[in-house]
């Protein structure tokens, strides 16, 4: 798994690092940053904490505002409409779920001090390490699962046979809805396929990626488990996606042992790392055996709070 050279990587470095200190001193005072934002994902009203989320990993934030500008806008620039609400085509329950784990996590590191010292530090690590030793970590997975449904020729063949050209253009919107009905069922079986590791440690075995299976080890470590199932898994409305998400703290005992997991985790803090790959099987719809196609893409990020 290597780190992403995406413009997601890339707007970490300039976009959410700077927001807060270049906008304190403006001196409109008719413009506010108001503390709760107003957000409005697919007809659902949620509000949240600015504090919260702007603990978001920025490549998650990005997914939810796709636009840059309008990200940094809304987390940073003073507005004169503090009631406004905004909208964003995201999932509500996936978001709900998310902003509920930083919101805990943000008031368990308010209230409690850390159990643990760390040991000294390389010049190399002190930013990273001593910003870790006083606050919650936590680690992002994420899936992004684009699937293609191809039905056997065979059985496309087979019923061109057996209509005459007269008929086919009147069946040719039934065999349109049967499409999608194959769609959604497929995309139904693929929900049911929750196990965060599964498909991933087969295609790394399959590529034989030392390098990779490591990290999957180093995961292991900081607390996941290869039966772990993601913690919200769903299909996305009008097109053949399924979207996966899941967060957990770092859950190690020890100064020095968490000292070392986050020494070789620390590269995707504010760098995630994404890893995409093709694999296909067939499955039976309908009594029909179908090909599915899916393109994984699969996130890897660090975040504090």
């Amino acid at each position: 798994m290597t780190t992403s050279t995406s413009p997601i990587t890339q707007a970490t470095e300039k976009s959410l690092t700077r927001g807060l200190t270049n906008n304190s001193n403006n001196s409109n005072e008719s413009k506010v940053n108001p503390k709760q934002l107003q957000l409005e994902l697919r007809g659902e009203r949620i509000d949240i904490d600015r504090e919260t989320l702007i603990l978001f990993p920025e490549s998650l934030t990005l997914n939810i505002i796709s636009d840059g500008l309008s990200l940094h806008q809304l987390l940073y620039e003073p507005t004169s409409v503090p009631e406004k609400i905004h909208s964003f085509d995201f999932d509500p329950r996936c978001f709900r779920y998310i902003a509920s784990f930083f919101e805990q996590t943000r008031q368990l590191s308010l209230k409690q001090q850390p159990e643990y010292t760390m040991p000294p530090l390389s010049v190399s690590d002190t930013n990273f390490l001593a910003e870790a030793a006083h606050r919650q970590i936590i680690i992002l997975l994420r899936e992004e699962l684009d699937y293609f449904v191809l039905p056997q020729s065979s059985i496309i063949d087979k019923n061109e046979e057996t209509l005459q050209s007269s008929q086919k253009n009147q069946v040719k919107g039934g065999m349109e809805k049967n499409m999608q009905q194959m769609k959604t069922q497929a995309g139904r079986h693929l929900v049911e396929e929750n196990k965060v590791f599964e498909s991933l440690v087969r295609n790394i075995e399959k590529e034989n990626n030392l390098a990779e299976q490591h990290l999957i080890s180093v995961l292991y470590e900081a607390g996941f488990d290869y039966q772990d199932q993601w913690a919200y898994r769903d299909l996305e409305p009008k097109r053949t996606c399924v979207m996966s998400v899941s967060l957990s703290h770092l859950n190690v005992t020890g100064s020095n042992r968490r000292a070392d997991i986050l020494k070789r985790l620390m590269m995707f803090w504010k760098k995630p790392a994404r890893k995409c790959w093709w694999d296909y099987d067939h499955i039976s719809l309908n009594d029909n055996t179908i090909r599915l196609w899916k393109r994984r893409t699969f996130w890897l990020e660090l975040a504090m709070a």
